[in-house]
């Protein structure tokens, strides 16, 4: 639902750099990385998605990780000076007539792509592909934020052949000289870059903040863990030991907050940061995106609203952002007041960034709350990937509602 300093990318060595080979995988956020998904909350089965005629739904990528080497640990966060880092996935029955397109990102720009016919040698089913690599032998990997796409085309015919990966490169920290012997943390400041000027309230459709702060005397091998809520509500922790990269006294700027699909949720944020043994180093601060959260108050009775949209294995489960590999139905539930009579709900389903499914039905009037729709498949599980969605009333914009979730 974190993190380095903000490059501009270096050589031609690295634009020229993807290679092919073949290894495994099984993807989890990194620990420095961290998106955040919009939560909301819902109830009944009826379905946005009964079926999935049409799609290639058999044809599955999966898995998908990261490491130094072909057939090595998956790895989120790479040290400074990293030359070169493989992506690995599972995938299977792919056509051998179909295209394979992979698109690499450093620090939210596109800085490679690659099409290529699909390699009858690859095979129709792999558990351990291992093919995709990005390397620079003479300087290293500029240090950053990597997103990675890889997919089928058409890409529409194969909706479930995709995945989305994550990692960073770390910069070498600066050199604080520690103000005493004591542990501590100080100066946390948010921006948009690594090297930025501190902001405290960033523009709605901000993709990534970026997490800047002194540290002194820690330990290496300590537990950091960091709590990032929106809107008062804790939606991602993460928890990593203090890596000897880092050494005891310095300052880190690879830590990051980012959604570089449909931009960072509108509202109001905080970050903890504290070591999980030793609390009493701590850090906090706020920050807000948009309009900060608030919602302007409804000038008449008779104003027509969506709020609150949450998404949940259950009608009336948890509110969930993440849910694993093999979820077989994902519930949307919101809020809504004041509806009119005879008018028309728009649903649209985006993954990975592609309308994945549209829906219009009548809707009922009045005020209440919706807990009977969702998306299922039952026989292979929904595809991993990023799930956005819009709600609104057929010529109300003024009613729109989005949330994003992800199946891993």
């Amino acid at each position: 639902m974190s993190t380095v300093s903000r490059k501009s990318l270096v050589s031609g060595t690295l634009f020229a750099a993807i290679t092919l080979l073949m290894g495994v995988a099984m993807f989890a956020f990194p620990p420095a990385m961290q998106t955040a998904k919009m939560q909301e909350f819902t109830p009944t089965p009826s379905t946005d998605v009964s079926s999935f005629a049409g799609m290639n739904i058999g044809t599955q990528f999966y898995n998908l990780t990261f490491s130094t080497d072909p057939n090595g640990a998956a790895v989120s966060y790479f040290p400074p000076g990293t030359q070169q880092v493989y992506a690995r996935w599972a995938f299977e029955n792919v056509p051998q007539d179909t295209r394979l397109v992979r698109e690499w990102y450093l620090n939210g720009q596109l800085f490679l792509k690659r099409d290529e016919a699909w390699n009858y040698t690859w095979g129709i089913s792999n558990i351990n592909f291992n093919v995709i690599s990005i390397y620079d032998f003479q300087n290293g990997l500029t240090p950053g934020y990597y997103h990675m796409v890889a997919y089928l085309e058409p890409r529409q015919a194969y909706p479930a052949a995709q995945v989305i990966g994550d990692f960073v490169i770390a910069a070498y920290p600066s050199t604080i000289v520690p103000p005493s012997p004591q542990s501590g943390f100080s100066d946390l400041t948010m921006s948009t870059s690594a090297a930025g000027a501190p902001v405290v309230n960033f523009p709605a459709g901000t993709q990534m903040v970026s997490a800047r702060w002194n540290y002194a005397n820690i330990p290496v091998g300590s537990v950091m863990r960091r709590e990032w809520y929106l809107n008062g509500v804790l939606f991602n922790v993460r928890e990593e030991a203090w890596s000897s990269y880092w050494g005891n006294s310095g300052r880190l700027t690879h830590i990051s907050l980012y959604d570089y699909q449909f931009g960072l949720s509108q509202g109001q944020y905080r970050l903890v940061i504290y070591l999980r043994d030793n609390p009493a180093v701590r850090i906090e601060t706020g920050f807000t995106i948009g309009n900060g959260g608030i919602v302007p108050p409804n000038p008449g009775t008779g104003e027509m609203r969506f709020n609150n949209l949450t998404f949940s294995t259950m009608p009336d489960g948890l509110p969930t952002f993440t849910f694993p590999r093999g979820t077989l139905q994902v519930f949307a539930r919101w809020d809504y007041t004041n509806i009119g009579t005879e008018t028309t709900v728009i649903r649209r389903w985006y993954r990975n960034g592609v309308l994945w499914l549209e829906r219009q039905e009548w809707f009922p009037s009045g005020t209440g709350r919706i807990n009977n729709i969702s998306i299922y498949d039952y026989t292979y599980g929904l595809p991993s990937g990023v799930y956005y969605v819009q709600i609104e009333l057929a010529g109300f914009p003024q009613t729109a509602i989005s949330g994003t979730f992800e199946i891993q």
